[in-house]
Order: C-alpha cells, then sequence, then structure tokens
C-alpha cells in the first residue's frame, strides 16, 4: 500500500470514529437510538418478556385478536412425513414439527392458519410453514396433533395442533406473530435449540 492511500484511509477512519463521538447525547432518544426515543426494536428486557420457555402460555394480540399459545415440544423428521415415501412429502432439509395448544382468550370468532407462526435460525432467516408436508400430518404416526388448517376457533375454546417447517441444520427459535392483519402487537418467541 503506498503512503498516500494509507494516510488517506486512516484520516477517514479517524473522522468517522470522531463522527460517533460527538452530540450531546439527545440524537439517540430522538433518532430510535438506545436512548429509549422512537425506537421500533424491542429492548433487552422488552426482548425477553417476548421469549418464552417451551410449556410457557403466553397470548399474543390484543382485544378480540388474542391467542393464548402453549409450545409443548417439537421433534424432528428426517425421511419423509405421510404413509410412506411414496405417499407422503420428502423434506428439502429436516422437518421440525412443532406442537402446540391455542386458545382464543379474545371475544370474537378467529381465523388460525400457519400464516402467522414461523421458525427464525440464527441468521435472522424466517422459514414458513410447509403446507404440503401439513396436508399429510395426519396420515402419519409420528405425528401426535393435527396440521393447522384454515380453521376458525371460537372464543374460549383450545385446540392442539402441529405446525411443520422444511429447515437445514442450525439453531432455531419459534415466532408467534399477532394474527390481526393490522395488529400492533408484539412477536413472541420461544427457542427449540439445535435442530
Amino acid at each position: 500500500m503506498n503512503r498516500r492511500n494509507f494516510i488517506a484511509g486512516t484520516g477517514m477512519m479517524a473522522m468517522t470514529a470522531l463522527a460517533g463521538c460527538s452530540g450531546d447525547g439527545t440524537d439517540d432518544a430522538n433518532n430510535g437510538g438506545d436512548g429509549g426515543g422512537d425506537s421500533s426494536e424491542p429492548t433487552t428486557e422488552e426482548q425477553q418478556s417476548l421469549t418464552h420457555e417451551m410449556g410457557e402460555s403466553f397470548t399474543v394480540g390484543e382485544g378480540a385478536q388474542s391467542i393464548q399459545y402453549t409450545v409443548n415440544d417439537y421433534s424432528t423428521i428426517d425421511d419423509y412425513i405421510g404413509s410412506g415415501p411414496d405417499i407422503g412429502e420428502t423434506p428439502d432439509g429436516t422437518f421440525v414439527v412443532v406442537n402446540l395448544d391455542m386458545e382464543n382468550v379474545g371475544d370474537e370468532s378467529l381465523d388460525i392458519s400457519t400464516n402467522n407462526l414461523k421458525l427464525i435460525d440464527q441468521e435472522d432467516r424466517t422459514f414458513e410453514a410447509d403446507t404440503g408436508a401439513g396436508i399429510y400430518a395426519g396420515q402419519d404416526s409420528r405425528i401426535s396433533a393435527e396440521s393447522i388448517t384454515f380453521d376458525q376457533l371460537q372464543p374460549g375454546l383450545s385446540v392442539t395442533r402441529a405446525v411443520i417447517f422444511d429447515v437445514g441444520s442450525g439453531e432455531y427459535r419459534f415466532a408467534a406473530e399477532p394474527a390481526g392483519v393490522f395488529s400492533n402487537a408484539d412477536t413472541h418467541y420461544v427457542p427449540l435449540g439445535e435442530v
């Protein structure tokens, strides 16, 4: 590296470092930083309150659009889901079957589907449910609950269902987003661990 490029590069790094140190601390609060302003990112304390253990019940949504979830357990299936390899769905990676209870704790009937249920890996990539595998879940004796279809859940009633994801190896957390289309409620998480 020649001397001119080295000096120019060093000068740019120094200016960048100084720019980050300037100000009176109000910029963070006004621009969504850690100062507690308009940030849409939850704080560490909020993240902890939105993260739950397996077997712990938690409510997602608000008002009439509230669903209480309990993630009971999960299992993995590497070969196929269905009554056999030729009559079923084969994963590209590994099927993760999440078994959960859902209770409508609102005061109106709710449509339940897999649209608001996801898996998120350690790189924050989001995985949708595998609806093709869900079709064959009822034919597979290894899956103890029906898969989620587009059903209605009446107020005060609960169901146990399975959600199936096709993922690669890695560490995952289950995410339950609010059911209402225009809801501003928070997404809740249940760490599953290594798959």
